[in-house]
């Protein structure tokens, strides 16, 4: 009797054993927070994370626990295991299995996902322009940098539109200029953009002194209005290009023109080229004093249409001016004839 108590202990003992060695076989501790970059990170279904998962540009599965907060940017997420903290997905996807708990928020941001009816959540589910798909974080990056480049050229055309109908001459003035002599309205450009930074750089450091703020402020508006007025004068000249300037008007090469430039802008190369044009375009904003001047010749002495209103006016003036004396000499020269008649 006494040796079967003995036996019944010791097989108690080395149950207990071999159950504790389960249990921490099974629950591996990995401690502190991981920060994930430009590569994948997996839990597994023994390990239990103490600390918080931040992966950017990264592919991020969980299996086994995660005692904090799991942040996906530009990534995706995908567990059948359980998250003590938050789970927040930006820009990404979000996967959750049958198994999967959330013991806090699940906040997802312009993010696509794939969760099951089962997944139980604590806290509150935050769905910030989010839909069930099966795009990619990348994917979705690029179909919103998409939409917000051609929301910001529509914006842009009709800003255009609106200077173009307020003040058409202006413009037309602005435009001819910056389609003649380019090395100097590109130079002016340049110095004027400089002088923007080395302005900003000055009223910003004033602004700790509340003065430079309304500087600051009012040279953020000009350099917005100059720089619309480039662009504006670019894109119809570009639309010039395309038809003939008496074959359309100026809203049809302002159309044409805002189409090619929003073709050309996609393209790093295009951006680029279409960046010294708006430079162009500022500099003959300033050239024309706001197009209040006409386009100054090389010789910098008269615009070319008064040029050639003169150049008539003086050769009307000449062929007048000989007619009179051709008048004049026919005259004396009647005159004297009839002299010498009476003689």
């Amino acid at each position: 009797m006494k040796n079967s108590r003995i036996i019944i202990i010791i097989m108690i003992m080395l149950m207990m054993m071999v159950t504790t060695g389960m249990v921490f076989a099974s629950n591996s501790i990995d401690q502190g927070s991981k920060f994930v970059l430009f590569k994948d990170f997996k839990v597994e279904e023994d390990v239990m994370l103490v600390g918080n998962i931040v992966g950017i540009f990264s592919d991020v599965e969980i299996d086994g626990t995660v005692s904090g907060d799991v942040v996906s940017i530009f990534g995706s997420v995908k567990t059948k295991g359980r998250i003590d903290g938050s789970l927040i997905a930006m820009l990404g996807r979000v996967d959750l299995d049958d198994n999967a708990i959330i013991n806090k928020d699940k906040v997802q941001i312009l993010s696509s996902s794939s969760t099951s009816s089962n997944v139980f959540v604590r806290g509150n589910r935050i769905n910030v322009m989010s839909f069930e798909s099966q795009l990619s974080g990348i994917t979705i990056l690029l179909i919103v940098i998409m939409i917000v480049f051609i929301i910001k050229n529509i914006i842009d055309f009709i800003l255009s539109l609106i200077l173009l109908l307020a003040i058409p001459e202006k413009i037309n003035k602005i435009t001819d200029a910056a389609t003649q002599r380019i090395g100097r309205r590109f130079g002016i450009g340049i110095l004027v953009v400089l002088l923007f930074y080395v302005s900003s750089i000055v009223f910003g450091l004033l602004g700790f002194f509340i003065i430079g703020i309304p500087f600051l402020f009012m040279l953020v508006i000009l350099r917005w209005l100059i720089n619309i007025g480039g662009k504006t004068a670019i894109k119809l000249a570009i639309g010039r290009r395309l038809c003939k300037k008496e074959g359309c008007s100026h809203i049809t090469q302002l159309i044409l023109g805002s189409l090619i430039y929003l073709l050309i802008e996609i393209t790093i190369i295009g951006a680029v080229i279409l960046y010294l044009g708006k430079l162009v375009g500022i500099g003959a904003i300033i050239d024309t004093k706001i197009g209040t001047v006409d386009n100054i010749d090389i010789n910098n002495k008269k615009p070319p249409e008064t040029f050639a209103k003169y150049t008539v006016v003086n050769e009307e003036n000449r062929l007048t001016e000989e007619s009179s004396n051709i008048q004049s000499n026919k005259t004396n020269t009647d005159d004297t004839i009839d002299n010498d008649k009476r003689y």
